[in-house]
């Protein structure tokens, strides 16, 4: 066996060439690299078998807790409601939630409309006294312009 020449690119591997053949024979470092790779799978493996563990255990435990509600009698009907599941409990909290909110909402609306109906009345009085002193002041104008006279 003879060993080929270190070529650019190759960053100082050197590869053994069969001279009869021209079959390319594995390095140390390709063996190295292959050793690495299969314990990577064999951990890759054993990672999967302890999810398929894991996974199998929450299963059965959430039969047996299924099982215990249906022995006990503690099930209650469920609705699918567009994109969610809803029993009746669970649906009555929700609406009393969402009504909560929307008597929130409500007394906002009434607070800012307050707000501004005082400030309208407020721009209506300063509107009247505005009025008020310009035609006071203009008849007293009108007054000294006929004393003059």
């Amino acid at each position: 066996m003879a060993l080929g020449p270190v070529q650019s690119g190759y960053a100082g591997t050197s590869y053994a060439y069969r001279r009869t053949t021209g079959v390319k024979e594995e390095s140390y470092s390709d063996i190295f690299r292959k050793a690495q790779m299969k314990e990577n799978e064999d951990v890759d493996e054993s990672r999967d078998k302890k999810e398929n563990v894991d996974l199998m255990q929450f299963i059965r435990e959430r039969m047996d807790e299924i099982f215990a509600k249906v022995q006990k009698d503690d099930t209650e009907e469920s609705f699918q409601i567009g994109g969610s599941s809803f029993t009746i409990k669970e649906w009555e909290e929700f609406l009393e939630k969402f009504d909560d909110a929307e008597d929130a909402i409500r007394e906002l609306m009434k607070e800012e409309q307050a707000k501004r109906a005082e400030e309208a009345e407020r721009t209506e009085i300063m509107k009247e006294i505005w009025a008020s002193k310009t035609s006071e002041a203009a008849k007293a104008d009108e007054g000294t312009e006929e004393n003059k006279a």
